[in-house]
């Protein structure tokens, strides 16, 4: 394994713009490319004159486009510095301590492999639960901070167990990945570009899209039961009759927390197939209570 590092380097905190190109010089020498200047530059100017650890972890955004690892190692810099190693030269930034790397295109491309894995389901290829609640997290903050709405839809395949005991657990998997597919190709083809989609677990799906009113996020949810009611589900030449229901919920009317949301639409979803199952509902306080 290549492994390409900086030498070490000591910028008093905050390294002022003036002190700019001596970093750069090193990023030359440790990459043997020059990088994007204005990129760096933007980088160490959106922080400047604020704390050298912001500097720091703005740098490694930076550099992370270009190819290159980094992180910001906590603690003092000699802590720092005997946990990295002396395999590891770093760079300090004040107070702050910051390793980077460059990684040869196999170790990129198996990193890359590894996220793939981490962050999508593989029966559906939405997203995994792991992604999907750091990706709402962040929504749900960007939607306080801009005064925006969400909704979030819970969907869960009805009578999948009849399916499963009849046909065997295979075939149960097969309806499910089916069902991931049509709920990614509704979303794509509304171009829902805030929209986020997992398999929360066995056959429930979360959807979740900021800045929807709640006339489009119902209609949305009925856009996909249709498609998973109108499209033929088949094993061996006998039809499956496959069918989802749904519940919704609002931020922020019906919670304020990722937690509250999906509870909500939970509840809701219960609703629905307790009326019978194929069908959307939304959360209803007085309806919804158990």
């Amino acid at each position: 394994m290549t492994t390409l590092t900086m030498d070490t380097a000591v910028v008093p905190p905050p390294p002022p713009i003036g002190d700019f190109e001596d970093l750069l010089s090193r990023l030359v020498l440790a990459t043997g490319s020059e990088p994007d200047r204005d990129a760096l530059r933007a980088a160490a100017r959106c922080t400047h004159p604020g704390p050298d650890g912001d500097l720091a972890s703005a740098l490694v955004a930076a550099l992370d486009e270009l190819g290159l690892r980094g992180e910001v190692l906590r603690g003092t810099v000699a802590e720092a510095a005997a946990a990295v190693g002396p395999e590891h030269p770093v760079v300090v930034l004040g107070g702050t301590v910051v390793r980077f790397e460059v990684h040869d295109p196999i170790e990129q491309a198996y990193d890359e492999a590894v996220l793939e894995r981490l962050y999508k389901d593989d029966l559906t290829g939405l997203l995994a639960r792991r992604k999907f609640d750091i990706e709402l997290s962040g929504a749900l903050d960007a939607a306080a901070r801009n005064d925006e709405t969400m909704a979030m839809l819970v969907l869960d395949v009805d009578r999948l167990k009849p399916i499963n005991d009849m046909h065997g657990h295979i075939v149960g998997s097969r309806v499910i990945s089916d069902v991931g597919a049509l709920v990614r190709a509704v979303l794509q083809t509304r171009r829902l570009e805030r929209a986020l989609a997992c398999r929360l677990g066995g056959d429930e799906f979360g959807v979740a899209v900021t800045g929807i009113s709640p006339e489009d996020a119902r209609e949305l949810a009925e856009a996909i039961r249709r498609a998973v009611a109108e499209t033929p589900f088949v094993h061996e030449a006998e039809p499956l009759r496959v069918r989802v229901s749904g519940g919704l919920s609002f931020y922020p009317r019906d919670g304020g927390t990722a937690l509250e949301l999906l509870r909500r639409a939970d509840e809701a979803l219960y609703r629905a197939k307790g009326a019978g199952g194929d069908r959307i509902t939304v959360h209803a306080p007085e309806a919804d209570r158990r």
